[in-house]
């Protein structure tokens, strides 16, 4: 799934600190919502996606990941986009974006109900973009002291490499 000077690869089986990969319930539907979600902003259409949840074995913890390799106009504005989906994440920050580059941004907040009012579990939510992909890494119930970041750049590299 190449596109550019990058590439998205199958995303591994098992990642976070050896967690397995969800193949039902909401790590798993969440990560096929924002992946659509994330096509929205590739103009010319996508030429590869990533759609993956992993979550603990008592699911307390999960990690939900997206990305979409295709022409990014500008990396910036869509970032701006994305994050404005998640209007209850704050204090989004740029972040250093590790070897592969564009821009990286992390926020957090605490998850709201469909239905109103809030679950109570924090969430930290993490997403790059550059001219060839964009994607977005969703960590839930970490703390509210979690630092992403780390994670958020093994999680990105497991999932995007460098053309060769």
């Amino acid at each position: 799934m190449a596109y550019g000077r990058t590439w998205l690869s199958r995303p591994p089986a098992v990642t976070v600190d050896q967690w397995g990969q969800s193949q039902r319930g909401i790590p798993h539907e969440q990560a096929a919502q924002n992946t659509a979600a994330l096509e929205t902003l590739v103009g010319g259409g996508s030429t590869g996606t990533v759609a993956v949840g992993y979550e603990t074995a008592y699911r307390s913890k999960s990690a939900v990941v997206g990305a979409v390799a295709g022409k990014v106009a500008d990396p910036a504005r869509a970032l701006d986009e994305l994050f404005a989906w998640w209007p209850w994440v704050g204090g989004v920050q740029p972040v250093p974006p590790g070897p592969l580059g564009g821009e990286v941004r992390c926020g957090k907040g605490v998850e709201k109900l469909p239905e109103g009012g809030y679950e109570g579990k924090y969430v930290d939510l993490c997403a790059w973009a550059d001219r060839h992909t964009i994607g977005m890494v969703v960590f839930r119930g970490f703390g509210e002291r979690n630092k992403p970041e780390d994670m958020f750049l093994r999680v990105r590299s497991q999932v995007e490499r460098p053309a060769s």
